[in-house]
This record gives structure tokens, sequence and C-alpha cells, in this order.
């Protein structure tokens, strides 16, 4: 796969993450699935499966594992974080000046911001300020 050519970065691998990234892995798209620890993405490429949460799905040849944030984004103008909510904000910080100037991004994250109770859209939009387009 080139990774440049991905159709979806999905940023969080962990249980949600990696059902989400496989689920489009497993419908024709090429995938790249970011984590923050480089250790647990070695683990997972070279199980080629999330022991841990999904132990019996094995990944498609589709899903490409990354732990170098800036080539995860890279490999893709659409972004899908799903990260656990008292993350959120500080993810998309650290992702937003290395996005590319086309990504459209979505999240799958759940809940509200831990500290505060404040909605995820609003948490973004703070985030991530003028940088986007909000629909």
């Amino acid at each position: 796969m080139n990774e440049l050519n991905a159709a979806m970065t999905v940023i969080g691998a962990g249980s949600y993450g990696t059902a989400l990234a496989i689920t489009l892995a497993r419908n024709g798209h090429h995938v790249v699935l970011w984590g923050h620890d480089p250790k647990h993405i070695a683990t997972l490429q070279n199980d080629r499966c999330n022991a841990a949460f999904l132990p019996d799905v094995p990944f498609p040849d589709t899903l490409h594992l990354e732990s170098d944030l800036s080539t995860a984004l890279a490999a893709s103008r659409d972004i899908l974080v799903v990260v656990p909510s008292h993350v959120f904000g500080q993810v998309l910080r650290q992702i937003k000046p290395l996005m590319r100037a086309d990504a459209r991004l979505v999240w799958a994250t759940k809940g509200l911001e831990a500290e505060t109770g404040r909605l995820l859209q609003d948490v973004a939009r703070e985030a991530l300020g003028e940088i986007f387009r909000w629909r």
C-alpha cells in the first residue's frame, strides 16, 4: 500500500479505533491506524491483530500501522479521531499543525470533556480554531 494514498487515517489504536479501522479496511479502503505508543504499534504490526481488544480479528492487508503522527496525517485527506474524551482536545491540538491543508476531520470519540463537561464540538472548535469550516 502506498501510505500517501490512504482513504482514511484513524487516530487512536484502542478498541474502538481499531474496530473502526478494521471495518473501513474490510470494506476495501486503504487505512492508516495511528497510536501514540510506538511499542504498541510495533506489536500490532507484528501480530497483525489487536490481541488486547480484538484477539480473533486479523487485520486486513489494506490496514497499515503507523507510530509517526506526521506520517499518518500525511497519508490521507480524511482523518477519523477515535480517542478517549479526556484527551480529545489535547490530541486535536497535537494534530492541528501536522494536518494537510485539504484535511477533513471527523470524530467518533464519545462523551463530554471530563474536566468541564463541554460538548466535544466545542472542544474541537477551541482546539482547531478557524482552520476548518464547520458544517
